[in-house]
């Protein structure tokens, strides 16, 4: 019986089995192409959706031949269908052009195109149009459109595929509206970041006098001597001892990622443990400049060797320091000397003469310090909020669709 475990309790017949073929037509309107350049449609992979890209006259590609999309169709990329490059186009895709690697479908009567917005997320059709491109790897990957055609689906009727659309697209409102708030408490932090940095807002003393002035000091100054990590491979985690990768710095928040813990496969030496007011820097690939400040909360942990180690002196307070290494003075100062050989890369020497201007009283360090971390508490608590909205549309996503 094709019935999900979750449903709306209106609905009680079964689903139909049937293709893609069965629900949709080709939707080909040829043009000429534009001589003065045009607004493409492309897909991002993952079934993540459409975007719009402008191609100057000239930059196009050699054909005669481009084709009009309209909303609300099925649009594939046959080069990459593999990696999952399929979507249904948006209100902002009507009248764009795309050429023949991007064929598009209308649907059939009695079909609501909103509804396959989320069938063709599920894992079935990835693999499905992975086996409907048969060739190599990459751009030899080619998919067949009469394999496409043939991929099978489960629907409902066109009232629960409406009805499912509404409440879908209605998790996706609150996601979107999610994403907003972090947005606008990330932009307003880094606000906040820029004009105390540039002392543009200053704390007084509890008596309202002012603080001395701020000096320049560097990294180097700051930190007792930076040491480089443990050279020795992983091992699944042993309960007691994490090691810290590169890869277990989550990009955006800084923290530390839970979701592989593994431990050092050697001697475990203390000099190798990380310790409270601990700095991290990661010294080589792309995510070079990337740091970590030790929360003692994340437990025991072995710092590898791709990681270079400082510890903060008493006289500082460690998370200021540890904000200049997300401010643009430090992302630009990274991009700059990491790509001195070719190669992104940056040993302790370098971050020892990372220079920035600081607080002469660790008093005014740690007022500062406080205030990023209230808006910091608040993003995580609305990026939690973010989290939950994501982790129930995948749910309802896995029990909504048999």
């Amino acid at each position: 019986m094709l019935i999900p475990k979750y449903r709306f309790p209106e609905f009680k017949e079964d689903w139909l089995q049937t293709s893609l073929g069965e629900v949709v037509e080709e939707n080909l309107e040829p043009i000429p192409i534009p001589q003065n350049g045009y607004t493409r449609v492309g897909i991002y992979c993952h079934a993540k959706g459409t975007f719009q890209e402008y191609v100057p006259e000239g930059k196009g590609l050699d054909v005669d031949t481009m084709y009009v999309v309209h909303k609300d169709n099925l649009i594939v990329n046959i080069t990459f269908a593999w990696e999952h490059a399929i979507a249904i186009t948006k209100e902002e895709d009507e009248g764009k052009i795309v050429s023949h690697r991007f064929p598009t479908y209308k649907f059939k009567e009695g079909q609501i195109p909103a509804f396959y917005k989320y069938l063709i997320l599920d894992k079935r059709m990835e693999y499905n149009l992975m086996v409907a491109s048969p060739g190599g790897a990459g751009r030899n990957r080619v998919l067949n459109k009469e394999q496409f055609l043939q991929i099978p689906i489960k629907i409902p009727s066109t009232a629960e595929q409406q009805k499912i659309s509404d409440f879908l697209s209605c998790i996706d409102s609150k996601i979107k509206n999610q994403e907003r708030i972090v947005k606008d408490y990330e932009d307003m932090k880094k606000g906040l970041i820029q004009k105390l940095f540039s002392q543009q807002i200053r704390f007084k003393k509890q008596d309202g006098s002012n603080y001395p002035d701020w000096k320049l000091t560097s990294i180097g100054e700051v930190m007792t001597s930076l040491e480089y990590g443990l050279s020795v491979p992983s091992k699944k985690f042993d309960g007691k001892n994490k090691y810290i990768r590169i890869t277990d710095i989550d990009d955006n928040t800084h923290q530390y990622l839970n979701d592989d813990v593994v431990s050092p496969d050697g001697n475990l030496l203390d000099k190798f443990l990380v310790k409270e007011n601990d700095l991290l820097f990661a010294r080589t690939g792309a995510s070079v400049g990337k740091t970590y400040l030790y929360n003692p909360k994340d437990g025991k942990m072995y710092f590898a060797g791709y990681l270079i180690r400082g510890h903060i002196k008493e006289d500082y307070d460690s998370y200021f320091i540890f904000l200049q290494t997300i401010s643009s003075n430090y992302k630009n100062w990274v991009k700059k000397i990491s790509m001195r050989s070719g190669q992104p890369g940056l040993n302790k020497n370098d971050y020892e003469k990372f220079s920035f201007m600081c607080p002469s009283s660790i008093e005014e360090q740690n007022k500062i310090s406080s205030a990023i971390k209230t808006f910091q508490s608040k993003i995580l608590i609305e990026q939690q909020i973010l989290e939950d909205y994501k982790t129930l549309k995948k749910a309802l996503l896995q029990q909504m669709f048999p």
